[in-house]
């Protein structure tokens, strides 16, 4: 390999652009997961896609809250029993 030296802001930017790419079609709460998992930190997520800090918090918070699948999930009320079968 030859002596190049590689600027890695310029590195990191093109990589930046795959990864918003491959998620275009994904919620931005969705986006913010899949970066989390990744291992990004809620900061660099924010940089990654021009939002602040506070709205990626916010979008994560509500994208980890929300049911794994679409059914409808019964929920208790304060003071209620479950139900046994």
């Amino acid at each position: 390999m030859a002596d190049e030296t590689y600027d890695l802001s310029v590195i990191e930017g093109l990589l930046a652009l795959l990864v918003l790419d491959k998620l275009k079609d994904d919620t931005d709460g969705e986006k913010y997961l899949k970066l989390s998992q990744a291992g990004l930190s809620n900061v660099e997520i924010a940089k990654l896609v021009g939002k602040t800090r506070n709205t990626v918090n916010v979008q994560l918070h509500n994208a980890r809250r929300r049911p794994k699948s679409k059914k409808k999930t019964a929920t208790k009320k304060k003071g209620q029993k479950a139900k046994r079968n």
